[in-house]
């Protein structure tokens, strides 16, 4: 079985409560595995790297300030519909930062290139546009929340197994 680590920030129960029952209407198993979040960097560092590389990530966010984020409607990727983070400077800083650290994890196995899409909830994945098109999505008021931790993440690659938080990196001294 090989495993996969990720590095995500987990939103609150809020944010879950329109989440979730999206991501169990409109996604598959592999998608519902983590709760509903923001991928910061995936796929991490092989499992025997986990300790060593969170010890780096830790360092790293030692000089991040927590900050603020809000969700807020929601947009399209081809096939995939997602809960829409605004943007927001210190998470885009972050985001650098962190890949910048562990150049050796190309983000998303390289799907999407050097142009990484930007932070999103994932709520909908299709297997066509017109079902794409065809899906719901409740409207829901704007959410802000606090950012003090990344949780970095331990799953097993296309297998039914739930992901496990491994460590949480707070932000901040």
């Amino acid at each position: 079985m090989k495993t996969v680590t990720s590095i995500t920030i987990t939103p609150p129960f809020a944010v879950q409560k329109v989440a979730v029952p999206l991501l169990w209407q409109h996604t598959y198993d592999v998608v519902r595995r983590l709760p509903a979040h923001v991928s910061i960097l995936y796929p991490f560092v092989p499992e025997p790297d986990l300790p060593a590389a969170t010890e780096r990530l830790r360092d790293l966010c030692a000089d991040v300030t927590p900050f603020d984020i809000t969700v807020a409607g929601y947009g399209e990727f081809p096939q995939v519909t997602y809960m829409q983070i605004e943007p927001s400077d210190a998470l885009t800083v972050l985001m650098q930062q962190v890949h910048a650290a562990f150049p050796e994890c190309e983000p998303y196995h390289g799907t999407f290139g050097k142009d990484v899409p930007p932070p999103h909830i994932t709520v909908g994945v299709f297997n066509s546009k017109n079902k794409q098109r065809q899906a719901t999505f409740p409207a829901y008021e704007p959410m802000t929340f606090t950012v003090d931790r990344l949780h970095v993440n331990l799953g097993a690659e296309n297998r039914i197994l739930t992901w496990l938080v491994r460590d949480v990196v707070m932000l901040g001294r």
